[in-house]
C-alpha cells in the first residue's frame, strides 16, 4: 500500500523507504493484510470508521502494520483511500493540529466522514499529536475516533494528568487515546 500511494502521489516508480516519505507517518513498513473480521463500532454516522481498538488487537494476532498517513488536501485523502481499498487494508487517515488550524476542522473532518461512509474497509481518524486537552476535545468533537495527545512538552506527573483528563473524556464518546 505504501509503494502504490507514493508512486500516485508523485506519479514516479517505488522506490524503498527512506526520508522520501516524508509527511507520512508509517507504524511500520510492511504490506498489510485483509482485516480478518468486520470490526464492531458504536459510531452512529457509518460502520468503517472505527476507533483502534479492535483493529490494533486483529494486526497484532494476524501480524499485519497499519499504515498512518496524514493529509491537508481532498486529492491526498483519495489517494490514500483509494489504495487501502485496492489493498484491501484499513488505514489510519490523520491530521495534526497545524492541519486543523490550516484547512479548517470542520472542512477535514466532514472531508474523511463523507469519503469513508461507503468503503469496505475500516478506517481509523486520528488526531496525530495532540499537545493540548483542547485540541484533542475539539478533534474529538469534530468526530475523530482516535487521538493522540502528546504531552512530552510537559514535567512527568503534568503529563500523566493531562493523559488522564483526555482519555476520561474520550472514552465517554468511544474514541481511543494513545
Amino acid at each position: 500500500m505504501v509503494f502504490i500511494f507514493a508512486k500516485r502521489i508523485i506519479n514516479k516508480k517505488p522506490r524503498t523507504y527512506s526520508r522520501f516519505f516524508y509527511p507520512f507517518n508509517l507504524i511500520q513498513i510492511a504490506i498489510p493484510k485483509k482485516i480478518s473480521k468486520t470490526p464492531t463500532t458504536t459510531n452512529t454516522i457509518h460502520k468503517m470508521l472505527v476507533n483502534s481498538k479492535e483493529i490494533f488487537l486483529d494486526a497484532i494476532k494476524n501480524k499485519y502494520a497499519l499504515g498512518a498517513f496524514n493529509f491537508v488536501n481532498m486529492e491526498v485523502l483519495q489517494g490514500i483511500l483509494e489504495t487501502a481499498v485496492e489493498e484491501n487494508s484499513p488505514v489510519i487517515v490523520q491530521c495534526s493540529t497545524g492541519a486543523i488550524k490550516y484547512a479548517g476542522g470542520n472542512y477535514l473532518s466532514g472531508m474523511v466522514i463523507n469519503a469513508t461512509k461507503d468503503l469496505p474497509i475500516p478506517v481509523i481518524w486520528n488526531l496525530d499529536h495532540g499537545k493540548t486537552y483542547e485540541d484533542c476535545v475539539n478533534a474529538i468533537d469534530l468526530g475523530f475516533t482516535n487521538v493522540m495527545i502528546d504531552a512530552s512538552h510537559l514535567p512527568y506527573e503534568e503529563n500523566i494528568a493531562l493523559t488522564k483528563k483526555v482519555v476520561d473524556y474520550a472514552h465517554t464518546k468511544g474514541v481511543t487515546v494513545e
